[in-house]
């Protein structure tokens, strides 16, 4: 007679025949856990990294979408990476100084104003030669009178024939106006004339068109 021992599941025998080891699975599950492996009595647990979840295998680590959840907090674009996520802003936009998912719009004409942008992004002077206007995004350049926009959009050049222009505009409107006040004289004399006319007809008068049938001058002796 005699007598064998046998080990559980995640242990081996030891070389005396009696006594059983833990397996250390982890040395062999390496590709199973990506290499987040805790060796346990009798078995070994996988972890996945930040950014990262276990599968239901309970071996491949996936990757988070978090730019799937609610845009991953991001006021305007979320952008996945491997175990992580980032946000952008748009064209025309910077990311607030102390809060990486907000954005706010950079005013090109005003820099001094940016004060909720990192003072890198800010730029050094209004990018406009003359006249800058910020919009959401954006800005638009103009020039003063007797200058034109060139093709950059940005700076002016002075235009010898805007002078002239202005002037014949001036023209237009004072000439515009004057025939404006002439209209509404001429109106108000038509309307005090009116009242008049109508007292000088006789009380018995007819129009013209009412008196008749004129003599046949044709037939006349």
């Amino acid at each position: 007679g005699g007598y064998t021992c046998s080990c559980a599941a995640g242990y081996r025998l030891n070389a005396n025949g009696r006594d059983c080891d833990d397996i250390d699975e982890c040395a062999t599950q390496m590709d199973c856990c990506q290499g987040n492996c805790s060796n346990t009595a009798g078995g070994y647990r996988c972890s996945c990294a930040d950014g990262f979840y276990l599968d239901a295998d309970g071996c491949r680590c996936l990757d988070i979408q978090e730019c799937s959840l609610d845009n991953g907090g991001c006021e305007h674009t979320c952008i996945e990476e491997q175990g992580s996520y980032r946000c952008e802003c748009r064209h025309g936009y910077a990311k607030d100084r102390y809060n990486s998912t907000q954005c706010h719009d950079i005013n090109e004409c005003h820099p001094a104003t940016n004060t909720m942008i990192s003072p890198e992004l800010v730029p050094s002077k209004s990018p406009c030669d003359q006249r800058c206007v910020n919009s959401p995004g954006s800005f638009q350049c103009s020039c003063k009178e007797l200058f034109r926009l060139r093709d950059d959009g940005r700076t002016c050049k002075r235009c010898p024939t805007c002078e002239t222009f202005t002037q014949l505009e001036s023209l237009v409107i004072t000439l515009m106006e004057e025939i404006r006040v002439l209209r509404s004289e001429v109106n108000t004399l038509k309307s005090q004339q009116q009242p008049q006319q109508q007292q000088q007809l006789q009380p018995n008068a007819q129009p013209i068109s009412a008196l008749g049938p004129f003599p046949d001058f044709d037939g006349a002796q």
